[in-house]
């Protein structure tokens, strides 16, 4: 693995997550952090895990200032799902991958909202999964881009 890579690709899904944006195009944005996250976890599973994938959600949680563990908790358990998933995943065909990774981003999604909700804010609506869509409309193009960086 090219940690240089791995780091690179986190500092730009960092800085696209922290891009101020209005309207549409704010209800739109994917969820870069955790879609760079599914990539990382998926092709260098023995390099990045669960641990990894917590520690990058408690930098997302101080980044973008919510309650200390929202994020790191749904990105572990994104890993997880992944993990226990990812021998099988591997071989699907990219577009069966991106409904892998909708199911898998909607989940982190509901439960972030879930525990956000007891703690402040609820969700009125089921709009908080569109990010979920955009980013499994990405993946191909991320997975693409990123495995040529890697390889």
């Amino acid at each position: 693995m090219s940690y240089g890579v791995f780091a690179g690709s986190l500092f730009l899904a960092a800085c696209l997550t922290i891009i101020p944006m209005e309207g549409v195009a704010a209800i739109l944005r994917p969820e870069w952090i955790a879609l760079v996250m599914v990539y990382w976890t998926l092709y260098r599973d023995q390099s990045v895990g669960i641990m990894a994938n917590w520690m990058v959600g408690l930098f997302w949680d101080v980044l973008v200032g919510t309650t200390l563990g929202l994020h790191a908790g749904s990105m572990a358990l994104q890993a997880y799902l992944l993990l226990t998933m990812s021998q099988r995943l591997l071989l699907f065909p990219v577009l069966q991958q991106s409904v892998i990774v909708f199911a898998v981003i909607g989940i982190n999604l509901m439960l972030f909202r879930w525990i956000d909700g007891f703690i402040s804010n609820p969700a009125i609506d089921m709009g908080f999964l569109i990010p979920a869509v955009t980013s499994a409309l990405l993946w191909p193009l991320l997975r693409f881009t990123l495995h040529r960086l890697d390889n």
